[in-house]
């Protein structure tokens, strides 16, 4: 081929390149890398209505699938605006979920087109009236098997796929669905308060409330310190403006550790007493407030003159309880939480035991390492 034919051949497709939808630089540069011939154009898969959607096989779950509680209940996840009663679900973990499609193929939950949505559902749900407030999208990858962690799914161009939802006095429910199944279900409320001074910012707000007023976890830390968390909501309308609705407060608060009726751990200590600590909440929100505690009676830590924390390694079997107390200017809340270590195990409540408790719906996925607590 000589130096004619050459150019006549790029004339020739410098002319024909955009009616294939690519631009004429495009084409000579690809024409260049692949000895003068063309590769065809790649189709947009956010546009390929004819990929075909897969169909979950549920019988190829390990377990029941179930989504995390610490999610269900987490002001992290629950977006909430007590003003405009703005909602917005942004993210949660999955566990157990389906492994197969119906075809025998493996699930891919992170894909999707516009001719389907992603596979995983979330429907928010009059529960006075039965109404679907609005269904909300989630792609999915694993994150720490058998976990997967959802991003929410957003297309503008897309009605069924709003981003938020607005929520006034009422009771509500979070369903959860995979394809056609549901597999949770969350319940919650909101309530609407008045403010009769007209000069205030906001005359009414919305206050969410769930089962985060009802729990306390424990866990350990990496250096396998005990760690008590608990859920601090706060509701006052007397705020400054519409936009700084959730400014945060400091509440003194201590709390003790009993084994059967022997105290053994306690938050907080100074100059190795008893003291009082703080716990944090935001106005309009329950922000989870988590603990070390202090091994007690008091002891050093090795080779320091500080308080030693109480350990996995102190926690021999028994019946625990843990009390707490937030001091409030309206007057000192007061809680009790209760647990038991048996065979150096720490027993999950029933609710949180796939062996005892036999609805999906309800159950209480604490995943690894996470103990939730209802309060006594």
């Amino acid at each position: 081929m000589n130096k004619k034919h050459i150019i006549f051949i790029l004339y020739i497709m410098i002319l024909s390149g955009p009616l294939l939808g690519q631009s004429v630089t495009d084409r000579l540069r690809d024409a260049s890398r692949s000895g003068n011939r063309t590769a065809p154009a790649k189709s947009d898969s956010g546009n390929n209505k004819t990929e075909k959607a897969q169909i979950p096989d549920m019988s190829s779950a390990l377990q029941f699938p179930s989504v995390a509680f610490e999610d269900l209940i987490s002001d992290q996840s629950l977006y909430f605006n007590p003003i405009t009663g703005y909602f917005r679900p942004i993210k949660f973990h999955f566990y157990f979920l389906p492994e197969k499609d119906l075809e025998g193929k493996p699930m891919n939950y992170n894909n999707f087109t516009r001719a389907f949505l992603p596979y995983l559902r979330l429907d928010v749900v009059n529960k006075s009236s039965g109404q679907i407030l609005g269904k909300f999208y989630y792609r999915a990858e694993p994150y720490i098997l058998p976990s997967y962690e959802t991003t929410l799914y957003e297309d503008a161009l897309n009605p069924e796929t709003p981003t938020s939802v607005t929520l006034t006095e009422g009771s509500y429910s979070l369903d959860f669905f995979i394809g056609d199944n549901k597999i949770a279900s969350q319940p919650f409320k909101v309530e609407k308060e008045n403010n009769p001074d007209p000069y205030a910012p906001a005359r009414q707000m919305y206050w969410m409330r769930g089962e985060w007023e009802q729990y306390g976890r424990i866990t350990f830390n990496s250096y396998d310190d005990f760690m008590f968390g608990h859920y601090i909501p706060d509701r006052n309308i007397k705020i400054k403006s519409q936009s700084k609705w959730d400014e945060y407060t400091d509440y003194p608060f201590t709390a003790k550790l009993y084994r059967n009726t022997t105290m053994v751990g306690v938050f907080d200590v100074f100059d190795f007493k008893i003291s009082k600590g703080n716990v944090t909440a935001d106005n309009g929100k329950w922000r989870l407030n988590e603990n070390v505690f202090y091994k007690y009676p008091f002891a050093k830590t090795p080779g320091t003159n500080s308080n030693a924390f109480l350990k996995k390694e102190h926690m021999s079997d028994g019946d625990y309880t843990i009390e707490t107390e937030i001091f409030r200017p309206s007057g000192t809340i007061k809680n009790k939480y209760k647990f038991t270590i048996k065979s150096g195990q720490i027993i999950s409540d029933p609710r949180a035991d796939r062996s005892k408790h036999k609805d999906p719906l309800t159950f209480l996925e604490q995943g690894v390492g996470l103990w939730y607590l209802p309060k006594m």
